[in-house]
């Protein structure tokens, strides 16, 4: 399922980060655990079922991340992540015409895909 990771320093030593899984909101990530090539660490469920923490491990492999997640139930999934592309800058850039998205009533116009 598609997941969102951040890691980035605090101080000197710490890894820390936000996590957002297959719903919910981005959630802080207190403390990434580095164990020599491998990180860990845990995120209290959110609006999964039960009380257990998801827990994670991984490890750099080549340009992206490769490892395991267990989740809230205590099955074991193998996941893969790619860096998120480069957002272009574009300079003196302006706000285009509006466009209206949602008519307020209703879904008219939108379909599933």
């Amino acid at each position: 399922l598609p997941s969102w990771l951040e890691i980035r320093h605090s101080g000197t030593n710490t890894l820390i980060g936000r996590f957002t899984y297959a719903f919910g909101s981005a959630r802080p990530v207190a403390e990434i655990e580095k164990h020599g090539e491998l990180f860990s660490f845990e995120i209290p469920p959110q609006w999964e079922p039960g009380a257990a923490n998801m827990e994670f491990e991984g490890k750099i492999v080549g340009e992206g991340l490769e490892g395991t997640m267990i989740y809230v139930d205590g099955k074991t999934y193998n996941w893969t992540a790619t860096k998120s592309p480069k957002l272009p800058y574009y300079e003196n850039a302006k706000e285009g015409k509006t466009i209206k998205l949602f008519n307020g009533k209703n879904l008219n116009g939108w379909t599933m895909k």
